[in-house]
């Protein structure tokens, strides 16, 4: 305990050295949001980073004061923001020392350069249902969700913060109800509240909106934002079991205002007691989630840098990182490189398909030569009987029935079995149905599919299945022109009436 106190001493004196430091670097940093872009001074920026969890906590229960810690996340972990989490149990049970403990953070972590996200934490509903605290059994640490203090908490933050504009104030950690069924249009008065209490006392600070659901279904934003200037919001992107997608979870809201991930991350295949997404495990929904965050180009604080509050980055002794813990660090060093693996990823897709295109247009190319000797010539024994005319009503009729020519080898025998009488491997249902209708105009029935007569006559309608030369019969198709005829009150003109007098003639329909 002495060796704590002498630590925390030392932490104040650098605090107090660096707290001019601070000033400086407060007056000069001004974030702001324009569009969909974080901006700093002017300019765009990415904030990437970690969330540390409650500063309270860190200091009481793991006696580790904040500065060096900072210090090896600026310089050793290439990060720009940290996001600090306070639970409104502190406020209600150990607030002198809470705020004091906050201030001395977050002076320490700006003295270094690095932006702050100051998080209200609570999961709950404002008012309403809050999760009983599984983490931590001190009443320091619970998620006490009443707007009441949630109000105290802000009125401090904002008038204690608001001339650093290096700081963000993200207003609610993650909105849920036990039955989960809250959505966006009844939590926005709250967050509205919240808001416009911040800005009445005169801070400009950057504010950060959850969606629901613990701030991962964001849906119902884009279409009903909060009012006011420098508004963001915040998405949590863990490995939820959500039948919800990333995707639609986002709802396209990164396009028109700036979102942050301010939490994600994961140590084994079922934290927080949700089941795994089919087909994914740990490292796979850690690579989906640094891809998701490259090509969005969204800012993010990981969580947790703990060695205990789940997903931890470090192991027990709070000097070594874990398996999770070094991905981020590798993630936050080297940003480019997951970059330059998704181009390296598509530009060996955008190979495949040139390749694939190229094969396609080779076949393409292969089978009108094809084409183009079975309309002049034909294409064996059966097909050289037909003249050019017959065999270009053939390739008409395949196209009308599959909704183009040939295109591979499959296509290409389906031809030739038409060609030689046969019925097609290959069904077109919606060249069936037609025909199925084109029956019953000339039979004025429908058909008996289970009649042999009646589905062979489908087919033949469906395909213009041709009869071999040699099995022609005149004498039937005198019979079957004199039936039309009758049916009809003309003789045949076209290809579909002399496809109907082959129906006639040898579908063997009897009425």
């Amino acid at each position: 305990m002495e060796m704590f106190k002498l630590k925390y001493l030392i932490f104040i004196v650098l605090v107090s050295f660096f707290v001019g430091f601070w000033s400086k670097a407060a007056a000069g940093d001004v974030l702001t949001v324009a569009g969909n872009k974080f901006m700093l001074n002017g300019s765009p920026i990415l904030l990437r980073g970690v969330a540390m969890g409650d500063p309270h906590d860190r200091v009481v229960n793991y006696k580790r004061s904040g500065f060096e810690d900072y210090r090896i996340i600026k310089n050793d972990w290439q990060a720009n923001v940290v996001r600090l989490s306070v639970h409104p149990g502190v406020l209600l049970n150990d607030w002198a020392r809470g705020k004091k403990i906050l201030e001395d953070e977050v002076a320490a972590a700006r003295s270094l350069g690095l932006f702050v996200i100051i998080d209200w934490h609570i999961i709950g509903e404002p008012d309403g249902w809050y999760k009983p605290n599984t983490l931590n059994k001190k009443q320091y640490y619970i998620y006490n969700s009443d707007m009441a203090t949630a109000k105290i908490f802000w009125q401090y933050a904002a008038e204690k913060f608001k001339a650093d504009r290096g700081l963000i104030f993200e207003l609610w950690n993650e909105p849920v109800n036990e039955k989960k069924d809250l959505n966006w249009k009844k939590l926005k008065p709250y967050l509205a509240e919240l808001t416009e209490l911040i800005i009445n006392s005169g801070s400009q600070n950057v504010i950060l909106a959850p969606g629901v659901y613990w701030s991962y279904d964001l849906r119902g934003i884009k279409a009903d934002p909060l009012s006011g200037e420098n508004i963001a919001y915040s998405w949590h992107v863990y490995n939820n079991g959500s039948a919800l997608s990333r995707e639609a979870a986002l709802d396209g809201l990164n396009q028109i205002y700036p979102v942050i991930i301010t939490e994600w991350g994961s140590n084994s295949d079922k934290d927080f007691g949700f089941s795994v997404k089919s087909g994914q495990n740990v490292y796979g929904y850690l690579e989906s989630v640094k891809n998701l965050i490259t090509s969005l180009d969204l800012s993010y604080t990981a969580w947790c840098w703990h060695s205990n509050w789940r997903p931890n980055m470090f192991n027990q002794d709070w000097l070594t990182t874990n398996n999770y813990g070094s991905l981020v660090k590798d993630f936050l060093n080297y940003p480019d490189k997951v970059k330059e693996r998704l181009a390296e990823d598509e530009r060996k897709k955008q190979e495949v398909l040139r390749a694939a295109e190229l094969i396609k247009n080779s076949q393409s190319r292969e089978f009108q030569l094809r084409l183009d000797s079975y309309l002049k010539y034909g294409a064996d024994a059966n097909s050289v009987k037909f003249n050019k005319k017959e065999r270009q009503l053939i390739l008409d009729n395949f196209a009308a029935a599959y909704g183009h020519e040939p295109r591979d080898e499959n296509e290409w025998q389906n031809l030739m079995r038409i060609n030689n009488g046969y019925w097609p491997a290959k069904v077109s249902s919606a060249a069936e149905d037609k025909a199925k209708q084109d029956f019953k105009k000339i039979f004025k029935r429908a058909p008996n599919l289970n009649n042999a007569g009646d589905k062979h006559a489908v087919k033949l309608l469906a395909y213009d299945i041709r009869q071999r030369p040699e099995q022609r019969s005149l004498g039937k198709e005198r019979k079957a022109i004199a039936k039309f005829t009758k049916i009809f009150k003309y003789l045949p003109a076209n290809s579909a009436d002399w496809k109907i007098i082959r129906v006639l003639a040898y579908g063997g329909v009897k009425n």
